[in-house]
């Protein structure tokens, strides 16, 4: 089998420039388009499929339902018009038996045009959306597909794979049949090669037809086109899950950690005496999960997920000082600065009363400063430290660290919190925050390997926060309103902007440019300002000043996105708000709202912004829901945009939907789970043991390898 096996791996690492059909000029081409080899080709899937049978006759179509339709017709001209505010757009007459509609173009008229001339008295097919224009049947921008003679001839293809391509592609004859003329060529010399990892009893169990067939069916679709989509979907989950699973048993199994039973002085101290408000039921109920891990000497490796303002800081200080009452000693790393030192202040003032030895270790600390806090950590002086990255540097050593805890973790590399938790003779547990709440779909992919523990519950008073999408015409407006707001009603407000320096290529807002505006605008208001390139000490006084109600209005970048409370500031303005994705939107919405006062977020935009730009602000008027917000941002912007694959760590998902594809995701994960539970080491299963091997090299996934 080894040998077998090398040659079927070395086949697909193949440079694709060695394929018939491509060469050099092609292959370099195909390079900038991310198909490096004969793997990259096969798994280059098409983006759609037409399907020559389902088609609409014009008469037949209702302008009203929105929904896309296929059409069977001829074009007869075409011409291009000249708008009446200048600029061209590009018109053609469409004719099918029955009736005629015309098809308009406004972009990309040189392409559509070149493709029109081709297609002139020939019979086409069209997708698009219909409308009703002066009569008749309008297709704004509709996609043009020619009907081959190969489709004409007495048994026609019935579904067609239509596959992605560019301008680039295109000029050395890469269009999408271009594209499938090289596949065909692949999969003709392919099968021999293509392995099957799943064993076959799993295929038969779960009904998943073979690899093979389903690799020939999806660039070759016939009517089983979807039992090859499932199968392929299946894989890609599948894999991964299995990754994650082994991961997590694996790390059950050895990885040793200090068990931590009881409850101390400190805990109890804090509990009864300290808390300054009654825990919700969701807190009380993750409590009591985390305390069952870490009594255990198992490694706890726990996600705790919250919204905005849901008491995960809370949940994780009690959480340390049960650590402390153990003996050992807690960290808790932050992102930013702003964070690490605003959990600082937080956690000293509700801990003033007792006798905790308490440290802050960021990076612009002074030398001297920080050697006396390597000092004490390492003596064990220093119970528990708040830091930044620096408590990752190789100069910082415990005595006995017996808990990390990670805060918004998804800000971190995988690498980076796992330096974190190689500390000493046996790992701490681990607890891991985030405050952006993340869809079910992403949660089992990302944190596969992880218990995950959810809090639900905002605390009792906590008032939904007013918001409202505004363009930037009543702009002037949004400043009297606050005017007033400050002045009548003694509100504070954040004014956020997207960029520190005015940028010459962004059009956009920027914060020093609009501090000096806001200070000119509201003479008698005080006003601060805040962003990332401040030095640590300037940040902390003017978050101090703003927090005191020394100044009214902090001008500020995304700075202050997480962990910043203040809870007398009552109104957030956001600049180019369309320029954020909804998950950072809601996390600055989170920054006002916290005290008893109705407050208020204003998302200035654009007016010139896409249709899809307004529809994300729209979500965010209508819900306060991070939950709800978490499944719109993923389904408007996708994973890979909402997470960035070399952050996350994960592969580039070729297929599978994370919106439409849930049961497949559940599914591979209970088949990964009941695989590993009887066979963790792949004894049963040698070739999936090597394939998983191959494919963690392949994507670089060696860090969630145990």
């Amino acid at each position: 089998m080894d040998s077998q096996y090398d040659k079927t791996i070395a086949f697909w690492k193949k440079d694709i420039q060695f394929l018939k059909g491509v060469g050099k000029q092609r292959a370099q081409v195909l390079k900038e388009h991310g198909i490096k080899t004969f793997e990259d080709l096969i798994e280059y899937y098409p983006r759609k499929f037409i399907n020559y049978n389902a088609t609409t006759s014009l008469a037949m179509i209702d302008p009203q339902s929105k929904e896309p339709v296929i059409c069977k017709g001829t074009i007869l001209k075409y011409q291009r018009i000249k708008n009446r505010r200048g600029g061209y757009r590009l018109q053609a007459v469409f004719r099918d038996p029955y009736k005629r509609a015309i098809l308009v173009w406004f972009q990309g008229l040189e392409w559509i045009e070149e493709r029109l001339k081709s297609c002139e008295g020939k019979e086409v097919l069209i997708r698009g959306k219909p409308k009703l224009y002066r009569n008749y049947i309008q297709f704004a921008h509709p996609e043009l597909f020619p009907i081959h003679p190969i489709q004409n001839n007495a048994s026609p293809k019935k579904i067609v794979p239509i596959y992605s391509t560019s301008e680039k592609l295109k000029r050395v004859g890469l269009d999408s049949r271009g594209i499938k003329k090289l596949i065909d060529n692949l999969l003709a010399v392919a099968e021999p090669y293509i392995i099957d990892p799943l064993p076959q009893g799993y295929q038969q169990k779960l009904q998943l037809i073979d690899k093979r067939t389903a690799y020939k069916i999806i660039h070759d679709p016939d009517e089983r086109l979807e039992e090859a989509k499932r199968r392929l979907k299946f894989d890609e989950a599948f894999l991964l899950m299995l990754i994650l699973q082994r991961r997590k048993y694996l790390l059950k199994r050895y990885n040793r950690s200090y068990p931590m039973p009881k409850d101390g002085v400190y805990t109890r101290t804090f509990l009864n005496e300290l808390l300054p408000f009654e825990l919700t039921q969701a807190q009380k109920r993750v409590l009591k999960e985390i305390k069952q891990d870490i009594a255990q000497e198992i490694q706890m490796n726990r996600l705790l997920q919250g919204d905005v303002g849901s008491g995960k800081t809370i949940v994780a200080l009690i959480t340390m000082l049960r650590a402390i009452d153990n003996g050992f000693q807690a960290a808790l790393m932050a992102p930013t600065e702003v964070l690490a030192e605003q959990h600082f202040r937080t956690i000293v003032n509700l801990t003033a009363k007792m006798n905790l030895q308490v440290e802050l270790l960021t990076g612009h600390l002074k030398p001297s400063t920080k050697e006396r806090i390597y000092y004490d950590l390492r003596s064990g002086r220093t119970q528990l430290v708040i830091g930044t990255h620096a408590l990752i540097e190789d100069k910082v050593d415990f005595k006995r660290l017996g808990l990390a805890v990670i805060d918004e973790q998804h800000k971190f590399g995988v690498r980076q919190r796992a330096k974190l938790s190689i500390r000493g003779e046996r790992q701490p547990h681990n607890l891991l925050m985030t405050a952006t709440p993340i869809p079910r779909t992403l949660n089992m992919v990302l944190y596969g390997d992880l218990d995950v523990s959810i809090l639900d519950e905002l605390p009792p008073g906590r008032k939904p926060v007013k918001t409202k999408a505004v363009p930037y015409s009543k702009y002037p407006k949004v400043l009297q309103w606050l005017k007033d707001m400050i002045e009548n009603k003694g509100y504070q407000a954040y004014i956020v902007y997207p960029l520190v320096d005015e940028s010459e290529k962004l059009p956009l807002e920027d914060v020093k440019n609009g501090f000096e505006f806001i200070k000119k605008t509201f003479p008698g208001i005080p006003v601060g300002m805040i962003h990332g390139k401040m030095k640590s000490q300037w940040k902390d006084y003017e978050m101090q000043r703003f927090k005191r109600g020394e100044t009214k209005i902090l001008v500020a970048t995304t700075v202050i996105e997480v962990g910043v409370d203040v809870p007398d500031a009552n109104i957030l303005i956001v600049h180019n708000a369309q320029r954020f994705g909804l998950s950072q939107l809601h996390q600055l919405r989170g920054r006002v709202g916290r005290g008893h006062t109705k407050a208020y977020a204003i998302l200035l935009y654009d007016e010139q912004i896409s249709r899809e730009a307004k529809h994300r602000l729209k979500v965010l008027e209508s819900t306060n829901n991070g939950f709800e917000i978490a499944q719109a941002d993923l389904r408007l912007r996708g994973p890979g945009e909402l997470l960035g694959t070399k952050q996350s760590g994960l592969p580039d998902f070729k297929i599978i939907d994370f919106i439409a594809d849930t049961d497949i995701f559940t599914l591979a994960r209970q088949v990964a789970e009941q695989m590993i539970r009887e066979d963790p080491y792949f004894e049963q299963n040698p070739l999936l043991k090597a394939y998983l091997e191959y494919y963690v090299e392949r994507y670089q996934l060696h860090h969630l390898v145990p």
